[in-house]
């Protein structure tokens, strides 16, 4: 992880200075941000957060509950903003591809990257983590890199940066196995259907750390930042960003980011 000093502090700027904008024409919401605007719920007082599991450390289900880094921190948002807190899970494909805000999602915690071409099917926040790419193998492998996965199976899921990654710098005779589910790739490598898993590496190294006799093979900085996503709500975007600086600010943001990953 890079210093999230250094990271925060032009989004701090930016966010900070947000108005609610728009013309507040969301359906079916009374719900008020702190400035007064009306923010586009799909259900008046409740923010529904869509999420994508398992993705340890960063949204998981543990006891009945969903957790995990985005989790607590979209509990936390859902807080500051007077809001009560429900999660559904419609699907990567239908939160990346904007679908789910239709019908379900007014905001997704997902780990999502944010990329153009997510860009052109729904609307980010301001960036709120910094992600490197991680290849995730068998201690007892002698895989020390993408390279070496030459003649062997990648597992992947479909439609994330690690898969696109993997498709753009992986060695020939590399076969990439897809997965539409995020708990796809940890059950093809954990039956030895697939010889190693590319993902984030947050979620490797938890893996790692309560997996022995696996390891993180290799990282690659591919200069990604994660954004929560929404759509058509410009009300509800503000708030997030304003909400987002200010935990930068009152070191909420640290104070959940250190209960996960240590200072």
């Amino acid at each position: 992880m890079k210093n999230r000093t250094r990271f925060f502090a032009a989004i701090a700027v930016l966010a900070l200075v947000v108005a609610a904008c728009g013309d507040g024409s969301g359906e079916g919401t009374t719900t008020t941000a702190g400035g007064g605007a009306e923010l586009e719920l799909k259900t008046p007082g409740t923010l529904t957060v869509c999420t994508d599991v398992p993705y340890p450390p960063m949204e998981f289900i543990q006891d009945g509950e969903y957790t995990g880094f985005d989790m607590e921190l979209m509990k936390a948002i859902a807080e500051d903003l007077g809001l009560e807190f429900t999660v559904a899970e419609p699907g990567w494909e239908a939160i990346t591809g904007g679908l789910a805000f239709e019908t379900e999602c007014d905001v997704a915690a997902a780990s999502i990257t944010i990329t153009d071409e997510r860009a052109e099917n729904v609307d980010f926040s301001d960036p709120y983590f910094e992600a490197v790419q991680s290849l995730l193998v068998r201690e007892d492998s002698g895989i020390n890199g993408l390279e070496d996965m030459a003649g062997k199976k990648l597992a992947v899921q479909t439609g994330t940066t690690g898969h696109f990654y993997a498709e753009e710098n992986g060695p020939e005779g590399m076969e990439l196995v897809e997965f539409q589910d995020a708990d796809g790739p940890f059950l093809a490598i954990e039956a030895n259907t697939a010889d190693g898993f590319m993902t984030d590496l947050p979620v490797t190294q938890d893996y790692v750390d309560n997996n022995p006799g696996w390891k993180v093979a290799a990282t690659y900085d591919t200069d990604e930042v994660y954004g929560l996503a929404t759509k058509d709500t410009p009300n509800l975007l503000a708030a997030i960003n304003a909400t987002l600086a200010k935990f930068k600010e009152d070191g909420t943001y640290d104070r959940i980011y250190d209960d996960w990953f240590g200072s």
